[in-house]
């Protein structure tokens, strides 16, 4: 109970320390300027995409998406609710309500049989398809980000008061509580393909490798400079061999998962890299950014493949479906409800 309580207390200020990170991120006319004089790289990997739908977000930016590994179904975060938006045969959309305030993330079951959505309300729901009726609600405390173990059996939860959880998904019982050393709030997470292991990033730009058995610290990826704060994004390849991080400084960072050695390091955008996510095959990785662009990447070579301006709005996520015949890009104005935008791309 003190715990919680300690939680209310300082979940005001922690929020307000957040908001000054995420509205500091904006650029300069010289910056921009920078950006538009800046020249690709010849791709090293042909791919072009279509875009095929551009959708709004009237709840707001879309923090989060997630495509589901059984359909080409689209869950987009929001204020106060989710959306699903099924791509085939016929575009249609679906509103999960349910949640009182700011969705942070989402995530399919790897079976997709289940949502996971994480929320500042306090809570991560569960939803379950195909209707996706919410089926849980995990008294997780303000809740940023989420992610599945391989074997869908589990989740586990990042949360403003540092606390990382891990959760049954079907006693809806929590299994495990722990810290990192800092108590930084945990804004990014995410489960090794092989469900050994749990990676954490944090906004004072810690990366945490725990062991996803005795939930005890394997490694530590830690700098606390200024220009490396805020762990935006995590993602695994798919062979699980590379971890990409996303950080403040507008950069990705690509880690060898064997020892966790820096393998390479990719400029990717002018201010915060804010999501990054890997293409199912594994040959491309994207990026969004606050410099309004979303990008496709060589991970091998590090070089620019595909660099896309998004509706001239800060890009907070990115994703691919299953089959890798989508990527989709989501945008908005931090705290402005009418400013949410989801760019769906055909991947040719």
């Amino acid at each position: 109970m003190k715990n919680r309580e300690n939680e209310k207390i300082l979940a005001p200020i922690l929020f307000i320390l957040m908001i000054m990170s995420l509205s500091s991120g904006c650029l300069t006319q010289k910056e921009e300027s920078d950006i538009q004089q800046t020249e690709s790289p010849p791709p090293s990997v042909e791919v072009y995409l279509l875009e095929w739908a551009n959708l709004q977000n009237d709840q707001g930016p879309v923090y989060s998406q997630d495509w589901s590994p059984r359909e080409p179904l689209l869950a987009i975060s929001g204020f106060s609710q989710v959306k699903l938006w099924r791509a085939e045969p016929t575009p249609t959309e679906q509103v999960l309500e349910g949640h009182t305030s700011y969705v942070w993330g989402v995530a399919f079951s790897p079976d997709g049989n289940t949502l996971a959505t994480a929320s500042r309300d306090g809570t991560v729901r569960l939803w379950k398809g195909p209707t996706f009726e919410e089926s849980a609600v995990l008294e997780t405390g303000f809740a940023f980000c989420v992610s599945w173990a391989p074997d869908s059996a589990m989740v586990a939860v990042g949360t403003l008061s540092g606390e990382i959880q891990a959760w049954d998904a079907g006693s809806e019982k929590l299994v495990h509580m722990w810290r990192s050393h800092s108590s930084s709030m945990i804004i990014s997470i995410v489960w090794a393909p092989d469900g050994k292991t749990i990676v954490t990033g944090e906004l004072e730009g810690g990366i945490y490798v725990w062991d996803a058995e005795t939930f005890t610290l394997q490694k530590s990826m830690t700098d606390y400079s200024i220009e490396r704060r805020d762990v935006n994004g995590l993602a695994f390849s798919p062979d699980g061999k590379t971890l990409a991080s996303a950080h403040q400084d507008g950069k990705i960072r690509l880690w060898d998962t064997r020892d966790w050695n820096l393998l390479n390091t990719i400029n990717a955008h002018y201010g915060w890299v804010r999501g990054v996510a890997w293409s199912p095959d594994g040959r491309m990785l994207a990026s969004s950014g606050e410099d309004k662009r979303a990008c496709l990447w060589d991970p091998e070579t590090g070089k620019r493949l595909i660099d896309k301006v998004h509706n001239f709005l800060p890009v907070w996520s990115v994703a691919w479906s299953e089959d890798g015949g989508y990527f989709s890009s989501g945008s908005g104005i931090y705290n402005d409800l009418k400013s949410g935008w989801v760019i769906v791309w055909k991947v040719q």
